[in-house]
């Protein structure tokens, strides 16, 4: 009896060495900035206006980095705005990064998509975690990483609902 190769077998593990070659690097940044200290430095609030500045280094956050073309992002930051308004997580605690846009994109985009949430100019943040991936979620205890995750996650909210 002659055994066939499929070819869908060669698709899939080309998929996946694809997805590795491109995210790998992304994901292997995640699980090493797991437990690193943030610089204890206080970031400029873009949204709502006349908050002034805010530091991460104490209590639990989670920060969100997006993207205004992000679909994804959008939808993970609808689930957080939705948990807000639902007093699961108290907006205090949920703040977003755009490290990719200027602040002048990002206050354009949240004239027309308001969140309750602050956003913050942190660009440095970001590139101190070597965020190259939208969306990202890090959740900072005490102005240490506890976790991060990349890109859209199912069970995300449920991940922050449970950490805050």
């Amino acid at each position: 009896m002659k055994r066939r190769t499929s070819k869908s077998k060669y698709f899939y593990l080309a998929l996946f060495a694809a997805f590795l070659w491109y995210q790998g690097p992304s994901i292997m940044n995640s699980l090493m900035k797991e437990g690193t200290r943030i610089a204890p430095t206080s970031y400029p609030v873009l949204y709502p206006a006349g908050k002034g500045s805010v530091s991460l280094s104490e209590g639990k956050k989670v920060v969100i980095f997006w993207a205004s073309w992000c679909g994804p992002c959008k939808i993970d930051m609808k689930r957080f705005k939705h948990s807000v308004e639902d007093r699961t997580i108290a907006a205090e605690n949920i703040f977003a990064i755009n490290p990719f846009e200027t602040p002048e994109e990002v206050l354009k985009f949240l004239e027309t998509n308001p969140y309750p949430f602050t956003f913050l100019d942190a660009k440095p943040l970001a590139q101190e975690l070597k965020i190259t991936v939208t969306p990202t979620e890090v959740f900072v205890e005490n102005g240490t990483v506890a976790r991060m995750s990349i890109g859209m996650s199912i069970i995300g909210i449920l991940r922050a609902e449970s950490f805050l």
